[in-house]
């Protein structure tokens, strides 16, 4: 009972952080193109911002993520417009 309360407590969460923009990991690994097991080795080093509330599910803020690039950008050749077009593009 308690296994089957825990998974509808889960699938609620995610309904609920899916609706406030958060992501899952397999979204977050989407919109960054990172593979998961990429982003749980980056969560253990404290790398990207994450929450992990349940201590089971972990969450991503698409916002937070999209401070997190243009605050980790490096200079290029690709200006930051160029690519927040290309990354909002990608998510449409």
């Amino acid at each position: 009972m308690k296994s089957q309360e825990n998974q509808q407590f889960s699938e609620e969460l995610v309904t609920i952080a899916t609706e406030n923009e958060f992501m899952t990991i397999k979204q977050a690994s989407e919109f960054l193109g990172y593979k998961v097991k990429t982003l749980y080795k980056m969560n253990s080093q404290d790398k990207i911002p994450y929450y992990n509330p349940t201590r089971g599910k972990v969450f991503y803020s698409k916002r937070e993520l999209e401070e997190w690039i243009k605050n980790g950008k490096q200079k290029s050749g690709q200006g930051m417009e160029q690519f927040i077009n290309y990354l909002t593009k990608k998510a449409a």
